[in-house]
């Protein structure tokens, strides 16, 4: 019986991806940058290792797999000065399962205006910020198989219209994971669907331009999909012996807006200590930050786990982007 949960379970996670995914250009596309360094220097490849309070924005079933509470940060140093930020935090309620919340923000900074009649600028400034903020539950159904869930609230905030209308798009999302414990050796399945919920439209209308004319009546904007995505993969120790202990994770990703990906990583461990990490994303356009690798730490204070994660993503044609996470567990 509970083989049969799991399976009808993991059925239901494809065939809702299946069902919505959609190809063309989505909105909120803040979402789809990744969160947590540990994961960046894995080149992604998470959604099978996700645990604790990080695990929210990869696979929310990872939320159980950390007793006790679970507080996460992230700083993202983006391109272009923008800033990209996350906090989450659980708590473990043993067979009541996990509880916690999460938000994950990013800010452009301050933006010259430009317009069509004063391409060079208009001595104007502005700001486009946008965040998404939610509850996640999770528990174990089985003594192998966790899953958890996400009910979130998405948002972007633009410019004002030329009409000095407000412009700003609201929605809701979900996102539903789980993950499954194999009886051989540590092997580890996980998947997660992202991001899936109904269109979001902004508000606000606008004037087109065509051939250097503006349209004589102002037009609303058209709907957009959430960047909803599909995420599976496996992870497995790959070698043990004291000190060192060797982590392998392969992904495959498959956004609703963009071909598929496989990601590939690596983690070394030496004393439950120091670990080194190394990624490969491979289907990226380009190969823009595709190539990845990290630095963490670990240590334990008594009453509390402290690990301090740091990863590099080669932007190969443009900046380098570093990213610093903290978790702390007690």
């Amino acid at each position: 019986m509970r083989k049969l949960i799991i399976i009808l379970v993991f059925v239901f996670i494809l065939g809702l991806n299946a069902q919505f995914a959609k190809v063309g250009i989505n909105g909120l596309k803040f979402l789809d940058i990744g969160v947590d360094a540990r994961a960046i220097g894995m080149g992604e490849a998470y959604a099978a290792l996700a645990d604790g309070a990080s695990s929210v924005f990869w696979n929310p079933a990872g939320i159980n797999r950390v007793q006790g509470i679970s507080v996460f940060t992230h700083y993202n140093r983006w391109w272009a000065d923008i800033m990209h930020g996350s906090f989450s935090f659980t708590y473990n309620l043993g067979l009541n399962g996990t509880v916690g919340f999460f938000f994950n923000g990013l800010h452009s900074g301050q933006i010259e205006e430009t317009t069509v009649d004063q391409p060079d600028g208009t001595g104007r400034t502005f700001t486009y910020y946008a965040y998404e903020a939610g509850l996640t539950y999770g528990r174990f159904l089985t003594d192998r198989f966790a899953l958890g869930i996400n009910l979130k609230l998405v948002s972007e905030h633009y410019p004002n219209t030329p009409k000095g209308e407000v412009c700003n798009t609201y929605g809701a999302g979900l996102d539903v994971g789980g993950i499954y414990t194999t009886d051989f050796r540590d092997l580890t399945i996980g998947l997660a669907m992202m991001n899936f919920g109904p269109d979001v439209t902004p508000t606000g209308t606008y004037y087109n331009w065509e051939d250097g004319v503006i349209s004589d009546s102002a037009k609303t904007f058209k709907p957009t999909p959430l960047p909803n995505a599909f995420r599976g993969g496996l992870s497995m120790t790959l070698y043990e012996q004291e000190p060192v202990k060797v982590l392998g994770a392969f992904d495959v990703f498959h956004p609703g807006d963009n071909v598929e990906r496989y990601n590939l990583g690596v983690e070394v461990g030496l004393m439950n200590m120091v670990f080194l990490r190394g990624g490969y994303e491979f289907g990226r356009d380009d190969n823009v930050l595709a190539l990845n690798g990290g630095l963490g730490f670990l240590v334990n204070t008594g009453n509390a786990k402290i690990a301090i994660d740091f990863a590099y993503s080669d932007g190969r044609y443009l900046p380098a982007t570093q990213r610093l996470s903290v978790k702390v567990g007690f």
